[in-house]
Order: C-alpha cells, then structure tokens, then sequence
C-alpha cells in the first residue's frame, strides 16, 4: 500500500473521481432557486469518532446553503426534503450538493443520503481500521444511483434500485485538507490512492471545459 496503488482497487477509484467531476460540472437554474426552490436540503449532523477530532459547538463547514436543520432519530423528512447526513467535523463545498438538489426537483434522489466520511465510519465499524480501502468497491457501488442524473448511465436507476444508504459523490475537507473519502485518511499509506483520484477528478473536469470550448468555437 505504501508503494503503489493497489490495481484492484483502481477501477472504484476512477469511476468515484468521473462521478465527482460529473456532480461538480451540473449547472443550476439560480433563478428558479432563489425565488421558489423545489428542494431543501437538511442535514443530520454526526459527532466524529476519530481520535482527537473535537465536534464544534456548530458545524460551520456542514452550511454552504443559509439554513439547515438536524431533523431527530426516526423523525421522517419533510416534502421535497432530502436529508443528508455528514460529520461534523468535515467541509462540504456548495456545488457538492447540487446533485441533491436539481435530482430532488425531479424526484431522482433518495430522501436520505449520506457522505463518503459519514459511510466510511458506519463501513469501519464492522471492519478493521487498516482495511477501509476493501471498502472502496462498496462505496463506488452507493453512488451510483446518481449515475443516470449526472448522464454517465445509460439507463438511470429507480428508487427501486436505489441502495440501503445512498451515497454522495463528494471529497470531505478539514482544516484545508481534502480527501475523496475522509480528510482523517489523508496520510502517506492512502496518499497513492487520493492522488490517482484527484489526477482523474481534475483531468475530466478539464476535458469537460475543453470540449465545452470547442462547442462554442464552432457555433
């Protein structure tokens, strides 16, 4: 692990980082959402079980949007509510909700979704520390439900399909570190790992914009 990519692990890592470029280039109808927006996004906030991780009083980097809320255990979300639950500790980016948000105005988004961090706890209690990168396949698969929104699916899956626990396609920040799954990973034994994900969430990305470009150039 800490002199190369582990190769079976490869084909989750690329199709999570084309997952997240694909998520980061959605675009937003802004006048719709300011004057009567189809879907509020609520979170659950949970208290990080990593050693020496302090939970904050507030989660200031859980509130890209101006409000949330922190519906209680077993209390069903509201209508046109999509509930995600996050750490407490880790940084969402604005534009990592907007999958919830324009596939929830369709009706194409669970009505409870979790991060990457949120699952990875949730997948480590059942297994060792060491071993959460056998935990990638798993995640990759939890995303996909979002695959026919972001249009890298040919058929979109139906709420029929949808996993236990939906995932978000999203890479967890803390205190200015980013990771695809969970900023407390960031250390030299995932660092092969986070790198490949990173180079291929960045090079589609800039695919994307290049072809973009050529359109315009060509219109």
């Amino acid at each position: 692990m800490r002199d190369e990519t582990p190769r079976a692990l490869l084909p989750a890592v690329r199709s999570m980082a084309r997952r997240e470029a694909a998520a980061l280039l959605l675009h937003p109808r802004l006048e719709a959402w300011l004057t009567a927006p189809a879907v509020t996004v609520s979170l659950r906030v949970i208290p990080c079980p990593w050693p020496g991780c302090a939970t904050p009083p507030t989660p200031t980097g859980l509130l890209p949007v101006a409000a949330a809320e922190s519906p209680g255990r077993g209390e069903r979300p509201a209508e046109g509510t999509v509930t995600l639950s996050a750490l407490s500790c880790e940084w969402l980016s604005a534009r990592a909700l907007l999958p919830l948000a324009l596939g929830g105005a369709g009706g194409r988004v669970p009505r409870a979704v979790t991060t990457r961090a949120a699952a990875l706890v949730r997948l480590l209690a059942r297994t060792t520390p060491g071993a959460w990168v056998a935990g990638l396949p798993e995640l990759d698969a939890r995303e996909r439900w979002l695959d026919g929104t972001l249009a890298i699916a040919d058929v979109p899956p139906t709420a029929d399909s949808w996993p236990a626990e939906p995932v978000l396609p999203a890479s967890s920040r803390r205190l200015g570190q980013a990771h695809m799954v969970s900023p407390h990973l960031a250390a030299e034994e995932t660092r092969a790992l986070n790198d490949a994900y990173m180079t291929w969430r960045r090079s589609a990305v800039t695919a994307a914009f290049e072809q973009a470009d050529k359109g315009q150039n060509g219109a």
